[in-house]
């Protein structure tokens, strides 16, 4: 296996602290005439300025020699030392910057603002179904982290547009807005939507009174972990199985049974078709859980004369086959 001497060149600095443990040992067997043990042994002990009575008597040649091996020796350790600290910093600078100018390449991808247990819990959710995601969080320490994980995170205040931008917001598909603060979440809503108009922002809300802030301030959906805990529970004691069933078929589990949003195009083989028309189930055998109407209605088992229209988001239930077949034959996209 080859020396990368590209790599020694870079790290030359590493090997400057041998250089007075190497001139100081010669040069006490020389003025001296001292063992190599105790030449080596004086050496270590003057460069460190630790203050251990000399070997032996030295003679005046000697204390000239020592004089500047102890300016020589500490110059260069202190030298060492800030270089090294330099080196981390730059090291650090330039992680930030490739972290960066990735976050700035992506496109169709989703940005989560706040590393805190449930944004941490979002980023990997979103990755485990093999989605690019960039994570905005100011602590440092937990930014290292992120980037052990493998994630795209850029260090700074959601609430600066020029962060959001950054994350390259005008060209992100969706924002979770999950800092600690609902004010911050509230601006950070604000600033997305004014930066990109179509993006879908899902906030989260600590208190009830301010869901209708976020709101207003651009977000398409607000959930408070607290009521939404408590729901959850609720229903997994009262209907445990259709639970455990809806978490199934949500989730990337290996089970071929999943929910999907379709939402429907201008021009579509489904755009003004009837329900029983669609042919979903003898095609696809995909059923028609629900359809939320261009106006937000949400018609949960439509009937088989109920309309689909262009701008309707089809709630679907079937196979990822069939799902990935009606998707390609409505010509639509994945509402997400």
């Amino acid at each position: 296996m080859g020396i990368d001497i590209n790599r020694l060149k870079r790290k030359w600095w590493v090997f400057l602290p041998l250089v007075p443990l190497v001139l100081g040992t010669i040069g006490y067997i020389v003025i001296e005439e001292w063992s190599l043990i105790d030449s080596f042994y004086m050496t270590v002990i003057t460069v460190s300025t630790v203050g251990y009575k000399e070997v032996h008597d030295l003679s005046p040649s000697g204390q000239v020699f020592t004089s500047f091996l102890i300016m020589g020796g500490v110059g260069i350790y202190a030298f060492v030392i800030s270089y090294a600290l330099q080196q981390m910093i730059e090291t650090a600078e330039f992680r930030e910057q490739r972290a960066r100018r990735r976050a700035k390449k992506m496109n169709g991808h989703y940005i989560v603002c706040g590393a805190g247990r449930v944004g941490l819990t979002v980023a990997r959710q979103l990755r485990a179904r093999k989605k690019e995601v960039v994570v905005i969080e100011q602590d440092q320490e937990m930014i290292e982290e992120l980037r052990l994980e493998g994630f795209v995170s850029v260090l700074g205040d959601a609430t600066n547009e020029e962060v959001l931008t950054e994350a390259a917001i005008q060209k992100a598909k969706g924002i979770a807005c999950v800092v600690n603060s609902d004010a911050e979440n509230v601006f950070i809503s604000l600033i997305a939507r004014e930066l990109n108009p179509e993006i879908f922002i899902v906030a989260r809300s600590n208190s009830e009174k301010t869901n209708s802030k976020l709101l207003k301030a651009g977000a398409n959906k607000v959930l408070n972990p607290f009521s939404s805990t408590a729901s959850r529970m609720t229903n997994t004691l009262l209907k445990p199985t259709v639970v455990d069933f809806l978490e199934v078929a949500s989730s990337d589990r290996p089970f071929d049974l999943a929910i999907e949003e379709i939402r429907i195009p201008e021009g579509s083989p489904l755009d003004h078709c009837r329900l029983s028309d669609s042919q979903l189930r003898q095609k696809e055998n995909v059923i028609a859980a629900a359809i939320q109407k261009a106006d937000k209605r949400m018609i949960f088992n439509p009937g088989p004369e109920e309309m689909i229209e262009s701008g309707d988001v089809l709630i679907a239930l079937g196979t990822n086959e069939g799902l990935e077949q009606l998707i390609q034959r409505v010509g639509g996209r994945v509402n997400r």
